[in-house]
C-alpha cells in the first residue's frame, strides 16, 4: 500500500516538473521575443494575460535570433557574451486567441491550431452523417425483414388452419 503511494507521488512530481518546464519554456520564448521586438513590460503583461501573440512573427524572430547567434564568430569578448541571445533548442509557442500551439526542435515542427480543430469537427460531422445514414439503412432493412417475417407468419398460420 505504501509502495503504491510512493509510486503515485513520484508520478505526480514527475508530471509537475514536466508541466513547469513547459510553462517556463513558453514564458522564456515570449520574453525573448518581447525583448527582441522591444515591447514594453506593461504591454508584455497585457499580452500574456490575453494570450494574444502572433506565433508566425514570434517564430520568425526566434529563428532569426538563433541564426544570428550561430553566425557570430566564436570570440570570447565580454561584450559579445552579454549581447548574445541564447534561444532554446526546444521551443514551445502557445497562443490562446486563436488557439495555436507549436512544438519546435532542431529538425521537427508540430503545429496544433484552429485549422486542425476545424478539420476534426468537419470530419466528425461527416462521420456522424454517414453513421446516421447506415443506422437508417439498417433500420429500414430490419423493418423490411420484420414485414417479411409477419407475412410469412400469416401465411404459415393460414396453411396450418387449412390443414387442420
Amino acid at each position: 500500500m505504501i509502495k503504491r503511494y510512493k509510486i503515485i507521488f513520484c508520478m505526480m512530481v514527475f508530471f509537475g516538473v514536466i508541466i513547469f518546464i513547459i510553462l517556463n519554456n513558453i514564458e522564456l520564448n515570449r520574453s525573448i521575443y518581447c525583448n527582441d521586438v522591444h515591447i514594453k513590460v506593461s504591454e508584455e503583461r497585457s499580452r500574456n494575460e490575453s494570450n494574444d501573440y502572433n506565433l508566425d512573427d514570434m517564430e520568425k524572430h526566434l529563428d532569426n535570433l538563433e541564426n544570428k547567434s550561430k553566425s557570430k564568430n566564436s570570440s570570447k569578448d565580454n561584450f559579445d557574451m552579454l549581447s548574445r541571445v541564447y534561444v532554446p533548442k526546444f521551443r514551445i509557442l502557445y497562443s490562446e486567441n486563436p488557439f495555436d500551439i507549436r512544438f519546435e526542435t532542431l529538425h521537427y515542427k508540430i503545429y496544433i491550431n484552429k485549422s486542425i480543430e476545424d478539420y476534426a469537427e468537419r470530419e466528425k460531422s461527416i462521420l456522424f452523417c454517414k453513421l446516421d445514414e447506415y443506422y437508417k439503412d439498417i433500420n429500414n432493412y430490419m423493418d423490411d425483414i420484420t414485414a417479411y417475417i409477419g407475412i410469412f407468419k400469416i401465411k404459415l398460420l393460414g396453411f396450418i388452419h387449412r390443414v387442420y
